[in-house]
């Protein structure tokens, strides 16, 4: 067993050499072409996936006997608990999505104004709030580390925002000027709750994936990261050629977005601007790599105007892994809040679609 561990080290080594010499090529060849944050970006990509090659101790693939196998005894030891993944803090999507899985892909897309930015922000924020103990076997307070990445919205405006879906403050106060002081002392009223939420926000306008991917890295390796949600994937800028087609770029996009839900074992929800037939190439490219893909839209089809609340719908069109069905719900433009509204009918669920079907 010495000798097999001194011979693991010594491939370790090589490979180490090897990415350094990599990392070093890449500076000298790219150095003057890239932008500085991307070029540090993929050398801590390139040196992160040595040293969990060196943690993990990779398998080359195993025989079905030994996979299923494992497989099954971690099952059989696994602790009850009310859902697989985290929350959506709706009961009819978590009924269909089994809650927002790790190391799963989903697209929430949308026609442009259509809520779903207020929509995610509230995803995370119920992810933030509440997480399953297991051992008290109840949920509990804080919740799971959600990073947003906000490529359209200010921080100053996701902080409205998220005073306004906590707070009996309204919407339309922030567009008169100053707060009036009762509205201030109502933020403050909450505002140890809403700080007590382990949300971190990034809202760099001309973000690359290599940089999100970057800070993901680091805050899943000195904080802790639970989910990703990203606003939205067609603002995320490529590492590729920009000469590319939009539709090239937006593919490669989520292309990699999976691929880091995957390697951080956590939930990443992308949202994703959609045409007014949502059958854009680039749509396709993004639904083909997600394990679900949800759209939302107001029940008439019409943009939401007014101060009323509006009927919605969220449509799961695509579940991997489950079922498929429609989740009523209505909108509260003045908290921008989306609430469940139960339906005078069960809705129709879907027999779920194979992988090999997208």
């Amino acid at each position: 067993r010495h000798n097999i561990n001194g011979l693991r080290d010594k491939s370790l080594l090589r490979r180490l050499q090897e990415t350094a010499f990599g990392v070093l090529r890449s500076i000298a060849e790219d150095g003057e072409s890239l932008p500085v944050g991307e070029v540090i970006s993929r050398a801590g990509a390139a040196m992160s996936a040595v040293e969990m090659g060196a943690l993990s101790g990779r398998r080359n693939g195993r025989w079905m006997r030994d996979s299923f196998r494992d497989w099954l005894r971690a099952e059989r030891e696994k602790p009850e608990k009310p859902l697989a993944g985290i929350s959506t803090g709706l009961d009819g999507l978590d009924e269909l999505l089994g809650g927002w899985q790790p190391g799963k892909f989903y697209v929430l897309k949308a026609l442009k104004k259509r809520g779903k930015s207020a929509l995610a922000m509230q995803f995370a924020q119920r992810a933030a709030a509440k997480r399953w103990d297991m051992e008290q076997q109840r949920e509990v307070s804080p919740g799971h580390r959600v990073a947003i990445f906000s490529l359209e919205m200010t921080e100053d405006e996701l902080m409205q925002r998220t005073a306004v879906q906590n707070t009996a403050v309204r919407a339309g106060a922030f567009n008169r000027g100053r707060l009036k002081n009762w509205q201030i002392e109502q933020i403050e009223q909450q505002a140890e709750e809403i700080m007590a939420l382990p949300i971190y926000t990034n809202d760099s306008s001309r973000l690359t994936m290599g940089e999100m991917g970057a800070v993901c890295r680091r805050l899943k390796r000195t904080e802790g990261l639970d989910m990703v949600v990203l606003d939205y994937l067609q603002l995320l800028r490529s590492l590729g050629d920009d000469k590319r087609a939009d539709w090239e770029k937006v593919a490669e996009i989520s292309r990699e977005s999976k691929a880091l839900s995957k390697e951080l074992g956590v939930p990443f929800l992308a949202l994703s601007q959609v045409n007014a037939q949502g059958e854009a190439r680039n749509a396709r490219d993004i639904e083909q790599d997600a394990n679900g893909v949800l759209r939302l839209d107001t029940e008439s089809g019409d943009t939401w105007k007014g101060t009323e609340p509006a009927p919605y719908k969220l449509e799961v069109e695509f579940n991997r892994a489950g079922a498929t069905g429609v989740v009523p719900l209505t909108f509260l433009g003045e908290c921008m809040t989306f609430v469940e509204r139960k339906p005078e009918a069960s809705p129709a669920t879907h027999p779920a679609r194979h992988s090999g079907q997208r």
